[in-house]
């Protein structure tokens, strides 16, 4: 026999007042996780900006003269000091405004798409600091999906595609989704989402300045499109390549393959490292991150079997209203 429909709601009131006390530590604990977060990744995007100019370009950073590193440097802490401000709005941000714009995926997942794998550049790819005219810039950044082959074949390439379709529906299914209630576990698990998607965002964004920097300093071949640039780091933070480059930590590799202009000859590929700051690989570095992170995810754990118990009184409740609404119907012919 069925509960009564009224101590079924009472037990669902006491279910969301304990998901709603759920809900304020783990802003606090994201709280908490976000002020060590900037640290960590100040010193990590040094850190790395240090290897890519002694480890694997030492000879184009020992090209500049002693003002233009100097400049560089700065260049790369003023970057870092923007860091805390990004995760500080992050923190701050009104609930609503936690979704990326779902255009953005899927506008990235055609590109790859339409990727050829086997498309190549009639140009060669050198570390040399020749200048290269805006017009030649133009007609590079409209030739960057050909000249771009990332590490993995065609398979991985659909692969990563698909799910970058995935995740712009499901931002599409969370903008769809009523205001934010914290006394909802689902709702409660889709603002951690949006929290986690946004960290990933801000840090692509930062790579991206980094690099932009390396580039304008010639560490970086300058004539590689910035849209190749961009296209490389955010298919590498969906991707998952954890691969690092030589043991260095938040550099990431891309390959660009060469047409050579006698067509006896096979091409040759050229591999250009880049920054990119990944969250697990700081986390992993960062013994204080890691005890943070792992404070957030012990208490998901708990969210989501709320959520199950949740889910199930809303059956229970669903199914003693529809058995009561049929009584109220029903009458002996």
């Amino acid at each position: 026999m069925a509960r009564p429909i009224q101590q079924i709601k009472q037990d669902l009131e006491t279910l969301q007042k304990n998901v709603a006390e759920v809900a304020t530590e783990l802003r606090q604990f994201y709280s908490n996780y976000l002020q060590v977060l900037s640290q960590c990744v100040k010193q990590q995007l040094m850190l790395a900006s240090y290897q890519i100019c002694t480890q694997v370009y030492p000879e184009l950073f020992l090209k500049l003269s002693f003002s233009q590193r100097q400049e560089l440097q700065q260049q790369i802490r003023t970057i870092s000091g923007e860091v805390g401000e990004f995760l500080e709005e992050l923190d701050n941000i009104e609930q609503r405004q936690f979704y990326s714009e779902p255009t953005e995926l899927n506008l990235l997942a055609e590109m790859i798409k339409n990727l050829p794998l086997n498309k190549l550049s009639n140009q060669e790819i050198t570390t040399d600091k020749k200048e290269v005219s805006s017009d030649e810039q133009t007609s590079e950044e409209e030739q960057s999906l050909q000249e771009i082959v990332l590490d993995g074949n065609q398979n991985n390439i659909k692969e990563l595609a698909e799910q970058l379709e995935s995740m712009a529906a499901d931002d599409l299914e969370s903008e769809k989704s009523e205001e934010l209630d914290f006394s909802k576990p689902q709702h409660l698990v889709l603002w951690q989402k949006r929290i986690e998607k946004n960290l990933k965002r801000i840090l692509s964004d930062i790579s991206i300045k980094a690099n932009k920097c390396l580039q304008e300093a010639q560490i970086l071949p300058k004539h590689l499109p910035a849209k190749v640039i961009d296209m490389a780091i955010k298919a590498n933070e969906v991707s998952g390549n954890n691969q690092k480059i030589n043991g260095l930590s938040n550099v990431i590799n891309l390959v660009v393959e060469i047409e050579k202009e006698s067509k006896g000859k096979k091409a040759k590929a050229a591999q250009i490292s880049l920054l990119r700051l990944r969250l697990s690989e700081i986390e992993f570095t960062e013994a204080a991150l890691s005890v943070e992170r792992t404070k957030i995810r012990n208490l998901s754990k708990k969210i989501q079997q709320l959520r199950k118990q949740y889910q199930a009184i809303e059956k229970e409740c669903a199914i003693a209203e529809a058995e009561a609404a049929w009584r109220a119907g029903w009458y002996e012919g």
